[in-house]
């Protein structure tokens, strides 16, 4: 699979972070935290004005561990976001407080 658009997103926290607006293919993503605590990275399949963090629940939340990194390919295939792909970042797996800043996130898509 070829991975056409990388985009890079830094200090994510409870403020949502569109990295689409629409309908969207997506074949990898990397996180890295480097702040001091632990971060989950909610991500949702609509658009920030419908999510309300800690009541929305997130299509997949991703724990990531302080000075530490994780990384999602869904090769073969791609995971479709027909509506949006919007993320956060917060300090529980479904909560509604953000992480510290040094929580970045690249995404790649199709």
């Amino acid at each position: 699979m070829e991975h056409n658009q990388a985009a890079h997103y830094r200090n994510l926290n409870a403020t949502a972070t569109a990295v689409a607006t629409m309908r969207t293919g997506v074949s990898k993503i990397a996180i890295t935290n480097t702040s001091g605590s632990l971060a989950f990275v909610q991500i949702f399949n609509d658009v920030a004005g419908n999510i309300t963090l800690g009541t929305t629940r997130p299509v997949v939340s991703i724990p990531v561990a302080s000075n530490t990194w994780e990384h999602v390919d869904f090769y073969p295939q791609e995971a479709l976001f027909l509506t949006a792909f919007t993320a956060y970042s917060t300090t529980t797996v479904e909560g509604n407080t953000g992480s510290g800043n040094g929580v970045y996130m690249q995404v790649w898509i199709n």
